[in-house]
């Protein structure tokens, strides 16, 4: 008899503290702002966890930033011009190199425009142009917020100038925020960071 109520008692304890730990990692989620999460604890049972006001805030942040969002980009330089400036020679495997980047300004206010520039140069591809993945990524306390850009275009030899521009959404928290960009060739990506900040 002592056994099984010490075996009854042990399982009280152990519902107790599961329940105790779901709540309290509910707490803490609700607290930090996230976004919708399911928790399980136990066989079958699940736990849904919404701070929907920090769900409407990301949703209206994204939408905010898309519908401002446009993209561009053109030829600046031609193939003798661009192969002479990174001394690429004729019949060597097709490459892509960055330039140069830039992000402007580095300080700004809720509904101002960023203007992102990205320069790199096509070497070697044939006639119809080089396949290339332009990426840009927008991210803040070291999370990515959003994908600005994620685009596989043509490109012919030569240098190439691509732009993106968006406003800061009226619902961004204040802060420092980074822009990733990569220029992908063939699995080979070129780099680059650039930040600005919200007052």
């Amino acid at each position: 008899m002592k056994q099984s109520s010490r075996f009854f008692g042990n399982t009280i304890a152990l519902s107790a503290a599961r329940c105790f730990l779901v709540a309290a990692c509910s707490g803490l989620l609700l607290l930090q702002g996230c976004v919708p999460l399911i928790l399980a604890a136990g066989a079958g049972a699940g736990y849904l966890v919404a701070d929907k006001k920090a769900a409407r805030k990301v949703d209206r942040f994204l939408k905010d930033l898309w519908k401002s969002s446009s993209t561009s980009a053109r030829r600046i330089s031609g193939t003798s011009q661009t192969e002479k400036k990174y001394k690429y020679k004729q019949g060597s495997e097709p490459t892509v190199r960055l330039q140069e980047t830039s992000l402007k300004p580095s300080t700004v206010a809720r509904g101002e425009s960023i203007t992102i520039v990205v320069i790199y140069g096509v070497m070697g591809g044939p006639p119809e142009g080089l396949a290339v993945t332009e990426k840009k990524e927008l991210w803040f306390n070291e999370k990515r917020l959003a994908v600005l850009q994620d685009e596989s275009v043509s490109r012919k030899n030569g240098t190439w100038k691509s732009r993106l521009v968006f406003k800061v959404p009226e619902s961004a928290d204040k802060g420092t925020y980074a822009v990733k960009q990569s220029i992908d060739f063939k699995g080979k990506k070129n780099k680059s960071e650039k930040k600005f900040k919200l007052l």
